[in-house]
């Protein structure tokens, strides 16, 4: 081998030489920078994996008794606050309303013609100013204060229509047996006509009271959704007999649905900060902190109870209770 051939090989070898020590160098060099980023992005995110979906139930009660008619939503169903999402069927409640009007009419009616007669009607004994007053005023008197009473009761709601109705024909019944109670005012004969009177006025205060109730009934037939939300439907089937206060479904409302993720207490952790959540390994959704709590867990330590919120429309496809990942981005 010649000089030459031998000067060119080791010339050779010098230039592989640096090449790979240049090429080591580069791989040094991307692989800090790589480790540095790695340690980096760890220093400026937080992946919390246990992260959930949660938000408050609204009951929604029916205000009135009747037979649940037509539910107009269906499990799972986004409704607007305001939207008719059950009926009580209220057939017979207007077939009672329409008999009501009528009897309230009559009474009406046979009222005013007693307040248009100056004498009491054909029917109706009337006595002269000689009659005394007999030994059954004290029984007419207990029973007109038991009227009174019973009729006081009966406004409040505490006893039934049919006991005020017993104390108001007893009274009746007392007038009816003591007709020496009709007496002479001034030589002009006084019958009963204003005890008719005011059996017609109670007659027509019970129908009157009676309508209002039936009004109250069809006015708050339709059930409507209080607030905005998803509905959860409750185990009561159409043509179901409730009561006035029953929960017939539940909403949970847009409004109050967040994602609570917990973590041991992190002073990088601030209201405001950007949050990526993933459910399902899904495409993810920009979210934000909108509020913090530190409390004690079992361990005695400090731990965060972060509200991350989102926006509404990105949770349609979501149930409360579902898991979450979130990272936060510090």
């Amino acid at each position: 081998m010649s000089q030459e051939e031998i000067e060119y090989n080791l010339s050779t070898i010098k230039n592989t030489y640096f090449i790979k020590i240049f090429i080591g160098i580069i791989i040094v060099i991307v692989l800090s920078f790589l480790l540095m980023t790695r340690i980096f992005n760890n220093n400026n995110y937080l992946t919390i994996n246990d992260a959930k979906l949660v938000g408050s139930k609204v009951e929604v009660k029916s205000k009135v008794s009747g037979l649940l008619g037509n539910v107009t939503v269906a499990e799972g169903t986004n409704v607007k606050a305001g939207d008719i999402i059950a009926k009580i069927d209220v057939t017979d409640i207007v077939k009672k309303r329409n008999e009501l009007e009528l009897k309230l009419k009559e009474a009406k009616l046979n009222y005013a013609k007693l307040k248009a007669t100056n004498t009491a009607p054909p029917q109706i004994n009337t006595y002269s100013a000689n009659v005394t007053v007999n030994s059954n005023s004290a029984e007419i008197e207990l029973a007109k204060a038991n009227k009174e009473k019973m009729e006081k009761l009966f406004s409040l709601g505490a006893i039934s229509k049919n006991q005020y109705n017993q104390a108001v024909e007893d009274y009746n019944k007392a007038l009816a047996i003591a007709p020496s109670e009709h007496i002479v005012v001034n030589n002009t004969n006084v019958a009963v006509k204003d005890t008719l009177l005011e059996t017609a006025t109670i007659q027509i205060r019970q129908l009157e009271s009676a309508m209002e109730g039936l009004n109250f009934t069809n006015k708050f037939s339709e059930i409507i959704a209080p607030v905005a939300g998803k509905v959860k439907l409750m185990d009561i089937e159409p043509q179901h007999n409730i009561k006035a206060g029953d929960t017939v479904m539940e909403i949970i409302a847009d409004e109050n649905i967040f994602i609570e993720a917990s973590v041991v207490q992190n002073e990088k952790i601030k209201i405001g900060q950007y949050v990526e959540c993933y459910f399902n390994n899904s495409a993810f959704i920009e979210g934000t902190i909108a509020d913090i709590t530190t409390v004690t867990d079992d361990k005695e330590r400090n731990v965060m109870l972060i509200k991350i919120i989102l926006p509404k429309d990105k949770l349609r496809d979501y149930e409360v209770g579902q898991m979450a990942k979130v990272i936060v981005h510090l």
